[in-house]
């Protein structure tokens, strides 16, 4: 007999906050809350890809490339957004540069469902350098007038600019 009464109480006590709810009070669901978007936002983030390939051809050597980028979103309007960011990647270019730095920006319109980006980029290869085939016995000839090959004398020359920036 005491255990009937003992979970008559413990089932009373568990059925009471629904009880409670279903006297009209509101509850949280009945309020939807508004949604705020803020004027500014910023997304960064990094990673590192096994072989930095762009257009089928390895921008890296074969070899794995640090990668890291910020972008700044400023929404002129809820369905307006103006973005400039700057990107940067690990490279393996026969001219030295240091890095691949990617600049863009733009603007990002929205009408329903359909979402358009229209934007600019900039690639800066920094620290290129334009080689001459310099050998033991001097510059090559060969790297004369847009010939640009290898001689057993001399390294051969440099096959890009010294600024790849475009």
């Amino acid at each position: 007999m005491r255990t009937i009464t003992t979970l008559t109480a413990l089932a009373l006590l568990l059925a009471s906050p629904v009880a409670a709810l279903a006297d009209g009070t509101p509850s949280l669901k009945d309020k939807p809350a508004a949604v705020v978007t803020p004027d500014w936002d910023i997304a960064f983030g990094g990673g590192i890809a096994s072989d930095y390939i762009f257009r089928g051809i390895s921008q890296s050597n074969r070899w794995p490339s640090p990668t890291a980028y910020t972008e700044f979103r400023y929404n002129v309007r809820p369905n307006v957004q103006l973005y400039g960011a700057i990107s940067a990647e690990g490279i393996d270019y026969p001219n030295r540069a240091a890095a691949e730095v990617d600049f863009y920006g733009g603007i990002r319109p929205t009408f329903d469902k359909l979402a358009l980006d229209f934007g600019a980029w900039y690639y800066w290869y920094p620290g290129g350098r334009l080689f001459d085939g310099s050998g033991p016995v001097g510059p090559n000839p060969n790297c004369t007038n847009g010939f640009k090959t290898a001689t057993p004398l001399g390294g051969g020359c440099n096959i890009y600019e010294a600024d790849l920036s475009f």
